[in-house]
């Protein structure tokens, strides 16, 4: 029987917090190469290097 990675991810976060242990880590998202994205993302909008665009225009775009 496979188990998608969604379900295996929850089966093992719920394991670890049976047994105490630290489940932010283990998160996917919080990977050391995600932070680096994170933290340049949120350094930008800090700067307030950031394009803001309505749906409409985003919709736009996607059909040019």
């Amino acid at each position: 029987m496979e188990m998608a990675a969604d379900s295996y991810y929850m089966y093992k976060k719920d394991s670890m917090e049976d047994r105490g242990e630290d489940t932010f880590s283990f998160d996917p998202f919080f990977t050391k190469e995600n932070m680096v994205w994170l933290n340049e993302s949120d350094r930008q909008v800090r700067e307030g290097k950031v394009v803001v665009k309505a749906m409409e225009e985003l919709e736009a775009m996607e059909l040019e």
